[in-house]
């Protein structure tokens, strides 16, 4: 988080890697549902590579 010179707190910075921790936080402290599905990229990906 970066500080600004008047003394407030500039805006988070927030990278796509920090995604799955945020969602974990968010979860324990109830502000969001359990998570529902499945992301099949990564397996879609790999069976495009085999052919």
């Amino acid at each position: 988080m970066e500080v600004r010179h008047d003394g407030g707190l500039g805006l988070p910075v927030f990278r796509e890697s920090d995604g799955p921790k945020v969602a974990r936080e968010a979860l324990e402290h109830r502000l969001i549902p359990s998570p529902r599905g499945t992301n099949r990229s990564y397996a879609d990906f790999v069976g495009d590579l085999a052919g």
